[in-house]
């Protein structure tokens, strides 16, 4: 069935390709017949109506799918496939756009962020930073060599994927708080500053929304929903920007900071951050020797316009991160010497509810308790005791995603067991790459029962409990 719905995309492609749009309509209406839910169908089918000039017809179509499916990520793509297919027609688009957003579901993030009287709809080019700086830094990657070993991707792949990492001087820049983009009045510069690029699908006809205010995009051309609200910023300052992740602002924010490395002192330069910084992240800044007076805090509703902004690029792409990145968070936050006070095997547990919740992790601990293992709470702890906690540690055992961040200040020669179900494991490599770049010793302990009510939709919801007796074994010839 797959195979059939393939190749009847493929002949709506290749009839939207030669313009022959009454086939393309046809094509399309089959495949949605097989996959309602399908994004390419649908804009194809939609794309079919627009280019013909026919807009009640696509605005009317896709709306109702957008209610009939509660897809509304298909309605930001099919707007912006209709922007970059008919530059001549913006203010003809825009016309519909209200009719769009609206048909969003009230939940939608992106519907809440569209407020005419407090946003403007913008078409920005998307472009290389590059273009506007006034002063690029040295590339990081050729002081330190290569980016070292993954798993995730082989060498052709790291050198088209990899962004240099450096930093640019730029002048009269506004900046999008939400997701740290930057803007002008013509250009949005996306890949530098962001290090995880949605996919493209398999015809790489669109990218999906990534944020709240960048709410659609295509290779070239993104649909950005501008805060009216701006903020200016007269003096030089710097941007590092956050994550509610912590363990993306670990390795996209604050690792950044390598790049400046030398040639200013963050001490001395108002940095740009989110207004919602957590303690934990405070903690990190203080310990660079950052003083409050110094942290500028941007609201994610508002534009920051900078008269002159200072931007480290990214140290890392996708699931890896860079040695340099490593050595440079291993070198300022690391030990300088072993403290027995702390436990030598470690067994990660959340203090909050969370989306993957280990069912019997009582029953297991009990277990592992028994091996000398004690139990860690990494999301109630400061920076300093989390980093202290894994410094310390010979053998770590936790579930997969943001609670085995700090396993990154483990030393070289610790055991790291990461708790997974098998379907996740090709795309959260990201402590696994870590692991390997360190030289730590990494396994996965897969997961044998799921609740997978969710896993065809994310692979990241699921209840999940691990055989206390498999486990054991597995980690017995480790301890």
């Amino acid at each position: 069935m797959r195979q059939i719905f393939d190749n009847i995309v493929m002949s709506a492609y290749n009839a939207y390709a030669r313009k022959d749009h009454a086939t393309q309509a046809e094509q399309a209406l089959q495949a949605l017949a097989l996959d309602p839910q399908s994004p390419l169908a649908c804009i194809l089918y939609f794309l079919s109506s627009w280019e013909r000039g026919a807009f009640d017809g696509a605005s009317d179509f896709i709306r109702g799918h957008a209610s009939k499916y509660g897809a509304p990520g298909h309605v930001l793509l099919c707007l912006v496939v209709a922007l970059m297919h008919q530059d001549e027609m913006h203010e003809k688009t825009f016309q519909y756009a209200s009719r769009w957003f609206n048909s969003l579901p009230p939940d939608d993030l992106r519907k809440s962020a569209y407020d005419a009287s407090k946003s403007e709809l913008r078409i920005l080019r998307s472009m290389p930073l590059a273009s506007r700086s006034v002063t690029v830094g040295p590339i990081i990657s050729e002081l330190f060599g290569p980016i070292g070993p993954v798993k995730s991707m082989n060498h052709y792949e790291m050198c088209r994927r990899w962004a240099q990492p450096s930093y640019h001087i730029v002048r009269d820049i506004s900046v999008l708080p939400d997701a740290w983009y930057l803007y002008d009045d013509q250009h949005i510069f996306l890949e530098e500053t962001h290090a995880r690029p949605q996919k493209l699908n398999e015809l790489r006809l669109f990218v999906p929304p990534t944020s709240a205010t960048v709410l659609a995009r295509t290779e070239k051309t993104t649909l950005v929903n501008v805060p009216n609200h701006q903020k200016i910023i007269e003096e030089r300052c710097l941007l590092l920007g956050s994550n509610s992740n912590y363990f993306y602002w670990l390795v996209t924010h604050l690792a950044r900071l390598k790049s400046i490395e030398g040639a200013f002192d963050m001490r001395d330069i108002p940095i740009l951050v989110d207004e919602n910084l957590p303690p934990t992240y405070f903690d990190a800044l203080q310990q660079l020797g950052v003083e409050d007076k110094n942290i500028i805090k941007c609201a994610p509703e508002t534009s920051v316009y900078c008269k002159e902004l200072i931007v480290p690029t990214l140290l890392n792409s996708v699931d890896v991160l860079h040695p340099a990145g490593i050595k440079w968070l291993r070198d300022t936050f690391g030990p300088t010497e072993r403290d027995t006070s702390y436990p030598s095997r470690a067994f990660v547990s959340r203090s909050k509810t969370h989306r993957r919740p280990f069912v019997n992790e009582g029953e297991v601990y009990a277990r592992l308790e028994e091996l000398g293992f004690v139990k860690v709470t990494p999301d109630t702890m400061s920076f300093a005791e989390q980093n202290a906690v894994f410094q310390n540690a010979d053998i770590v055992i936790g579930p997969f995603g943001t609670c085995l961040t700090t396993t990154m200040f483990a030393p070289e020669s610790c055991t790291i067991f990461k708790i997974i179900d098998a379907t996740s494991i090709p795309v959260h490599r990201f402590i696994e790459n870590l692991a390997l770049q360190i030289g730590q010793n990494f396994h996965c302990v897969i997961i044998e029962n799921l609740n997978a009510e969710a896993t065809e939709m994310s692979s990241a919801l699921y209840k999940f409990e691990i055989d206390p007796d498999r486990l054991i074994q597995q980690l017995l010839p480790h301890l």
